[in-house]
């Protein structure tokens, strides 16, 4: 074989190499294409704006009533379902406050039938419509619309909602770190050992833990926390995980501090972690240099727990 064949031979090869890539970056480009159109949080779910142009076409009933009014909240709804990054001054919110405080239950009934980003608009509303007078309508909605608890705390309402705050906190179920808020707000002993529970069970651990760490008598033990942290592990979503890692750490929990060092270059929120870092270990500087203590001295690593710092063992 001459070595003008053997040229040619090797430009063929090439050219089929490159046409095969175009070909696979063609199909990754099809299939990315009908991704985006099957998934709702794809290309068409990035509107940042509300869509100013099917707000435009929605008009307050001449006459309204309760029924013409819940369609008008829901033909809001219905203009915003493609954004998804809200604020409060989004002109969705002025719409909604025409509603008027004498109609806010129908705004809470709406609000109810959502989830907190669905109703976020609303609940804004809900928020400047919320007085006296409606007060016991807010409260008394609060076991079927447990986001409205923010309002509660706003107004300083918790008193008034003792009842249904810790009857639900007994139920153990899913409720916003704000619900947490306001139990303990009333400060009652009573409710520490509620409180305690759901920090242990809680999916907001971290949260929830700085809520109630404070309160004067709660009894937050080490064994609470270890409890926390061991069913924190593998349950929680990783941000989670590395925010109530922060907390485990000063407690002596090596796979807490591990996830740390892990964390330091890998998450969301290196301030955190770099900050738990430097309070709970002997490493100092960067973060470059702290992950360096770390590995020079992983396998002399103790926890002191006098300083609750992990040192090394000289």
């Amino acid at each position: 074989m001459n070595s003008k064949t053997t040229f040619w031979l090797i430009s063929g090869a090439i050219i089929v190499v490159i046409m095969g890539f175009v070909f696979l970056f063609y199909r990754l480009g099809q299939i990315e294409k009908r991704l985006n159109r099957l998934d709702p949080w794809g290309a068409k779910a990035s509107e940042e704006s509300p869509d100013e142009e099917a707000l435009g076409k929605i008009s307050f009933p001449a006459n309204p009533t309760k029924e013409t009014l819940r369609q008008y909240v829901f033909d809001i709804l219905a203009a915003t379902r493609s954004q998804h990054r809200f604020k409060p001054d989004d002109p969705q919110v002025n719409m909604l406050l025409r509603v008027g405080e004498e109609n806010i239950d129908v705004l809470i009934g709406v609000a109810r039938l959502c989830d907190i980003h669905t109703s976020y608009h609303i609940n804004m509303a809900i928020k400047q419509l919320a007085t006296e007078q409606n007060k016991s309508v807010i409260i008394n909605s609060l076991p079927d619309n447990k986001n409205l608890v923010w309002i509660v705390v706003t107004h300083k309402w918790q008193n008034e909602a003792r009842d249904i705050l810790i009857r639900e906190l007994k139920k153990k179920v899913h409720l916003p770190v704000e619900w947490i808020q306001a139990v303990s707000d009333l400060q009652d002993p009573s409710t520490y050992d509620l409180l305690v529970n759901h920090f242990i069970n809680s999916d907001r651990k971290y949260d929830t833990y700085n809520v109630i760490k404070d309160l004067p008598g709660i009894g937050l033990e080490a064994h609470h926390i270890e409890e926390a942290w061991e069913r924190t592990s593998k349950r929680l979503n990783p941000p989670e995980r590395v925010m109530m890692a922060t907390i485990a750490i000063g407690y002596g929990k090596e796979d807490a501090l591990e996830i740390l060092v892990d964390g330091l270059y890998t998450v969301w929120y290196v301030d955190l972690v770099r900050e738990a870092l430097l309070k709970h270990t002997e490493g100092t500087g960067d973060n470059d240099q702290i992950m360096d203590w770390y590995k020079t001295n992983k396998d002399s690593i103790f926890f002191d727990k006098e300083t609750r710092k992990f040192k090394v063992r000289k």
